[in-house]
C-alpha cells in the first residue's frame, strides 16, 4: 500500500475524503462526548452542574477549533514550500510557530503586560 497521498495527480475526491474522515470522526466523537456528558449531568446533577458542563464543552470545542486552525495554517505553509521545492524552509515554519506558542504561553503565565520579551525575539 502506498503511504503517500499525492494530491497533485489523479482524482482528488477519493484522496480528500480519505484525508477528511479521521478529522470528521474526531469532531463527531468530541460532540458525542459533550452530549453524553450533558445527559448524565442533566439526569443526576444539579442545574449549576449542567451549566458548568455546558460551558466547559463550549470552551473545549473552541480550543479544539483554534488548535485545528493553527495546524491547518502550518500545513498550508509546509505544502507551499514542498510545492516550491524549498523543503529547507519547512524547519523555519515549525520553529517560528513553536516560538510564537512559547511567547503566548509565557505571556499568559507570568509576564507582566509591559514586558516585551517576546516582541524582541
Amino acid at each position: 500500500m502506498n503511504d503517500k497521498a499525492d494530491f497533485t495527480q489523479g482524482s482528488i475526491l477519493k484522496k480528500l475524503i480519505a484525508f477528511m474522515i479521521p478529522v470528521l470522526g474526531a469532531l463527531i466523537l468530541q460532540a458525542a462526548y459533550g452530549a453524553v456528558d450533558l445527559l448524565v449531568v442533566g439526569r443526576f446533577g444539579s442545574t449549576s452542574g449542567l451549566s458548568a458542563v455546558s460551558t466547559g464543552s463550549q470552551v473545549l470545542n473552541l480550543v479544539t477549533f483554534v488548535v485545528t486552525q493553527f495546524a491547518m495554517g502550518i500545513t498550508v505553509l509546509i505544502a507551499r514550500y514542498l510545492g516550491e521545492k524549498r523543503p529547507e524552509q519547512i524547519g523555519s515554519v515549525i520553529v517560528d510557530q513553536h516560538s510564537q506558542n512559547e511567547c503566548h504561553r509565557n505571556f499568559h503565565q507570568h509576564l507582566e503586560p509591559g514586558d516585551d520579551e517576546c516582541i524582541q525575539q
